[in-house]
């Protein structure tokens, strides 16, 4: 006599390898075993996601605070900016004489400048509900 996994009832098997009373319940259980394992996974991507989310917005509110300035790396190392994490990137071609790379956490950004000095930009982000993309413009 064995014991279903899924309904827990004895059953007398028909074969040396049966673990389940019927198709049944081998079919449920394995069903709801593979939800489970799904629903989880579902949880472990959403908390991925909410933490990435959470080091973008600290990033961007750091960035904000000091939005039209200009600061040192380690102001925004001490305020605990993680350079590792940006929305998008930006190639400066001699615009208003800038040239390099400007990295963005949503609509403020930043170019370091000689390894040392910060400068910290905003841009307005606008919604073009024909084209149906962000369109970016300078603030500054």
């Amino acid at each position: 006599m064995r014991i279903c996994p899924h309904c827990e009832q004895e059953f007398e098997p028909k074969r040396l390898n049966s673990k389940y009373c019927s198709r049944k319940c081998q079919y449920t259980y394995n069903n709801r075993k593979a939800r489970q394992k799904r629903l989880q996974k579902k949880v472990e991507n959403t908390n991925t996601i909410e933490n990435l989310n959470r080091i973008l917005m600290r990033n961007r509110n750091i960035l904000q605070k000091y939005a039209g300035q200009t600061i040192t790396v380690e102001q925004l190392q001490q305020e605990s900016f993680n350079f590792n994490y940006i929305t998008y990137f930006q190639k400066l071609t001699g615009k208003r004489k800038r040239t390099g790379t400007a990295f963005f956490c949503y609509e403020y950004g930043y170019q370091i400048i000689n390894g040392t000095t910060v400068e910290v930009t905003s841009r307005q982000l606008k919604w073009d509900a024909l084209e149906g993309i962000l369109k970016i413009e300078d603030q500054n």
